[in-house]
């Protein structure tokens, strides 16, 4: 046998030890990590929803759906805002990992609203710091091309609400009292000013 080929035989046996002891290695780091047992991780996903040019009364359903199988489900996976207001999703996480989930609006059934079609995405990353904790970063996206800092949803009206009376009478009877009402008042007036000046050229 010629000195390269001894010498590339040796080579191949010492590379075949490396690779098993590296599996060996490796099946024993992720046997061990998976066995780790870590104190469960709630992580929350703030959302808000913000209405313009239209009364808040309205209720608003924000969806969050995960887009990864083995990504934990958030303990609700709806939440309703009544008015501007905010709400929170909350996932709960065992172990490391990156979980990614979509979060949307469902659109209502009021024709006179705009809904928010935007579809963010949340990124979860979740890690050890080292002391055997979780800890955990959210970034978000969506196809804007600034980068959202948080969930918000704005709905908006298509045209203003006509004004509600209290008193249960339309605008035109309230202003035609107005008139009358002010028209009596002057007659009032001018009559008692023709009585007094009678009053002194008599």
């Amino acid at each position: 046998m010629s000195k390269f080929a001894k010498t590339f035989k040796s080579l191949a046996k010492t590379l075949t030890v490396m690779m098993t002891v590296s599996v060996v290695l490796a099946f024993c780091f992720s046997t061990s990590m998976a066995a780790f047992d870590y104190t469960p991780l709630e992580v929350p996903v703030p959302v808000s929803c913000n209405v313009t040019g239209h009364p808040d009364e309205e209720v608003y359903e924000i969806v969050i759906e995960k887009l990864d199988k083995d990504a934990p489900s958030a303990k609700q996976e709806l939440v309703t805002i009544k008015d501007s207001g905010s709400a929170t999703f909350t996932v709960v996480v065992n172990e490391p990992g990156t979980y990614r989930y979509k979060v949307y609006e469902k659109a209502g059934s009021d024709s006179n609203i705009i809904y928010d079609d935007s579809v963010y995405q949340v990124t979860v990353f979740v890690t050890d710091d080292g002391n055997g904790k979780l800890q955990y970063q959210i970034i978000l996206s969506n196809d804007d091309a600034v980068k959202p800092t948080a969930v918000n949803f704005v709905n908006s009206a298509k045209k203003p609400r006509a004004p509600i009376v209290a008193t249960g009478e339309d605008s035109t009877s309230n202003t035609l009292s107005a008139v009358i009402l002010l028209s009596s008042g002057t007659a009032l007036l001018l009559a008692v000013m023709r009585k007094r000046r009678e009053a002194e050229n008599a």
